[in-house]
């Protein structure tokens, strides 16, 4: 199935011009393919699962004719299995990709204990088909291990031993607080900062990392589509949008990506190497899963987006982005250039930044005039530079103003497609390692109270009325207007969405509602 996939890939990519803007690709093997002689797509069941085991057996019954042509059919079926069966101390498998893969068991016994929320696979290879969901703390029986490193459960099917334990693991309590009992919350009154949020799950997993679903990762969102049908059309797979899915977040643990949401439910297990909510066609976010490669020193990216059962299916290709705009400040004369990436440079006039609200970077501006023989016209090109001493600050042009000084380092940029600079109406810049939070106008509401760290922006855009805040390696949250509504007291806290949020405490990460 891989080596069919690769050509339709290869064979796609000669006859369009790119993909659609994303980060994603799966690890797993699809629960979908492609058919090279209709080009229809086909999803497989219980019924092809049972088709590929009479394949197999049908196989053993040829291998066992060559050998004992005097024996009935049955008789040689049956000594294929029996043949099979002594063997297996070092059995090997067919994975449910099609591809033959092999490994070997030892035989084992005894009980572990998972670790993390994690399915068991059919096969013990990555990305082989979902089992059963086995929860944090359950026991398993084990009947052997393999030299692809999973478990063989007493079902049949196989887990990794990265999620298993010889010992229960157990669930931490957070530390009892003398804090005063919480009396009810007076109508015009606020929560105190200590009695501003409530744990509705504990802190228990021990996850490396977890943070809200971006679009196209970089923007916070939290939410993404799935795709509702699938068809293949005149060499292109076309996919309509499906169920909005909302609360999501994605989790790391071992350097594998899953999502989740605010009640712990796992909805895609420890496989992937990024997930992300990807935008194609313009204004429709798929829910997109990655597998990252590395070839020559160069980095490929391999993605899906997931259909309503949460299978990876082939995402829709050939849709462009536009230029994705860049705004600079002359520093000689104060004029304002947008540059759109590979489209075209712009001087603004009065007129052309009425209304307009984007932060601009400065720059010293160089241009180049010459003639377009295509265009029968002369035209200019212009080039900036934000290295030298002076320039490379940055500021807010509000209406055609500047409303925020040209002075900071760096502020939170949306990257492409997203032109999204503001968050609930708020912009946050930051210099020496601090942050300022904004409004379109120019209004300060925080001042380099909170520390600039890199945790992938999450500080630096507000989703849902609420920006996580870092002072002191401890995380809280302020409101739009800087008023800190959870004090910094955890190890690390995401984005907020329908007001809960994943908190880390003492090590171990759990869901926070707030007051």
């Amino acid at each position: 199935m891989k080596k069919r996939r690769s050509i339709i890939a290869i064979a796609l990519a000669l006859v369009m011009l790119s993909g659609c803007e994303s980060g994603g690709a799966t690890l797993s093997n699809d629960s979908s393919a492609v058919s090279s002689e209709s080009g229809q797509y086909v999803e497989s069941s219980a019924d092809e699962s049972s088709k590929a085991e009479n394949s197999k057996a049908e196989s053993s019954d040829t291998e066992s004719s060559d050998t004992e042509s005097s024996d009935t059919e049955s008789s040689k079926a049956e000594t294929s299995k029996e043949e099979s069966s002594a063997d297996n101390k070092t059995s090997s498998a067919e994975s449910n990709s099609g591809d033959t893969k092999e490994w070997k068991e030892t035989p084992t016994s005894g009980t572990k204990y998972v670790t993390v929320d994690c399915y068991s696979r059919k096969n013990a290879i990555i990305g082989s088909d979902k089992v059963d969901l086995h929860t944090y703390g359950s026991s398993v029986k084990v009947v052997a291990k393999t030299d692809t490193d999973y478990y063989k459960l007493s079902d049949g099917s196989f887990i990794h031993q990265d999620y298993l334990s010889d010992s229960k693991p157990v669930k931490t309590e957070p530390p009892k607080t003398t804090a005063k009992p919480q009396t009810q919350k007076p109508a015009s009154g606020s929560t105190d900062k200590t009695d501003g949020y409530t744990w509705v799950i504990q802190p228990q997993y021990n996850y490396d990392d977890v943070e809200i679903l971006r679009q196209s990762n970089y923007l916070p969102s939290g939410e993404g589509l799935l795709v509702s049908k699938s068809h293949y059309e005149q060499g292109v797979w076309m996919n309509e949008p499906g169920t909005l899915v909302k609360n999501l977040f994605a989790v790391k643990n071992k350097n594998k990506y899953g999502l989740i949401n605010s009640d712990a439910k796992l909805l895609i297990d420890f496989s992937y190497d990024k997930i992300c909510a990807s935008l194609c066609p313009p204004g429709i976010y798929f829910i997109t899963v990655s597998d990252i490669t590395y070839e020559n020193g160069y980095e490929h990216e391999d993605y899906k987006w997931l259909n309503e059962k949460y299978q990876p299916v082939e995402p829709t290709q050939g849709f462009g982005v536009e230029g994705y705009p860049h705004y600079f400040y002359d520093v000689k004369n104060g004029d304002i250039y947008c540059d759109r990436e590979w489209v075209d440079t712009t001087k603004l006039t009065d007129k052309n930044m009425s209304n307009l609200y984007v932060p601009v970077t400065s720059a010293t501006v160089r241009s180049e005039t010459y003639w377009n023989e295509f265009e029968k016209e002369n035209q200019t090109n212009y080039y900036f530079d934000t290295d030298k001493s002076g320039v490379g600050k940055c500021g807010l042009l509000s209406n055609g103003k500047i409303t925020v000084p040209v002075e900071y380092d760096g502020f939170f940029d949306p990257g492409p497609p997203d032109e999204n600079f503001f968050g609930d109406n708020r912009i946050v810049f930051f210099k020496n390692k601090k942050i300022y939070v904004f409004d379109k106008k120019g209004k300060c509401y925080s001042k380099g109270v909170y520390d600039k760290v890199d945790n992938r922006n999450q500080e630096l855009y507000y989703l849902n009325g609420y920006l996580p805040v870092c002072k002191n390696n401890k995380w809280g949250l302020i409101d739009v207007n800087g008023k800190e509504v959870l004090s910094c007291q955890f190890e690390d806290i995401t984005s907020v969405y329908d007001g809960k949020a994943w908190a880390k405490q003492n090590g171990k990460w759990g869901v926070i509602a707030l007051n």
